[in-house]
């Protein structure tokens, strides 16, 4: 996981020091499918959130919460996340660890589900080809890359083409490009919040217990 990034030489330590290991992401994988044993959203599911489409899902209700980041200038984000009563759903907390990284956590587990940094007057290309291409593995170099979708407006680290193409062919579930590449087993994606912060979501296969889409800078008028 990674702190702000400072001169090349540093963002690379940086990323290396706190990149997750490929056994920590099945681990975290393992996680989201105990959570999801939880949460029943064909049958349960009450109500759609208003800004987005995540479902809040029946016996839950909408939190707000602020978080700080660990970075200089100081930035503050807001989101919203489901309250639930452990019935239906898990009865969650979120918390933002010392690498900007928000932690889920419930019934004893704990899960990354975002993570954040400051563009700090970067492009965004330029900071998620810093922030991904340290964790791919060596037979994938030259062969991943930074893409914008300009219908959603999310970024992503994925496969070329050609080396798509070979991942579809085997018809089984990948997983591509490293900590924070692509797969076909879920939802993870980068995307801009105002225009500081860069974050990665790690949204799983379900309707997630907090909205990807509610984050916010929160106005330095605010923060005093």
């Amino acid at each position: 996981m990674n702190q702000i990034l400072g001169n090349s030489g540093e963002e690379s330590d940086r990323i290396r020091e706190f990149e997750i290991s490929k056994g920590t992401v099945m681990k975290n994988l393992a996680a989201i499918a105990a959570l999801l044993g939880l949460l029943s959203l064909s049958a349960h599911a009450s109500a759609q959130a208003p800004e987005g489409d995540v479902t809040l899902y029946e016996g839950c209700e909408w939190s707000d919460q602020t978080i700080d980041l660990t970075v200089k200038p100081p930035l503050k984000l807001s989101f919203r996340w489901q309250a639930c009563d452990g019935k239906q759903a898990a009865k969650v907390s979120f918390a933002l660890d010392g690498n900007n990284t928000l932690i889920q956590s419930w019934d004893g587990n704990t899960l990354p589900v975002a993570q954040f940094w400051p563009l700090s007057g970067k492009k965004p290309f330029s900071l998620i080809e810093a922030v991904a291409s340290p964790s791919i593995a060596e037979d994938e170099r030259n062969r991943c890359q930074v893409r914008l979708d300009y219908i959603t407006h999310r970024y992503s680290y994925e496969p070329t083409a050609a080396y798509m193409e070979e991942l579809l062919a085997r018809n089984e579930p990948f997983h591509a490009c490293g900590t924070f590449g692509a797969t076909n087993d879920g939802i993870q994606y980068f995307a801009l919040i105002g225009d500081k912060v860069l974050a990665y979501f790690w949204v799983g296969q379900e309707a997630p217990l907090y909205d990807p889409a509610s984050f916010k800078l929160v106005p330095q008028a605010a923060q005093e």
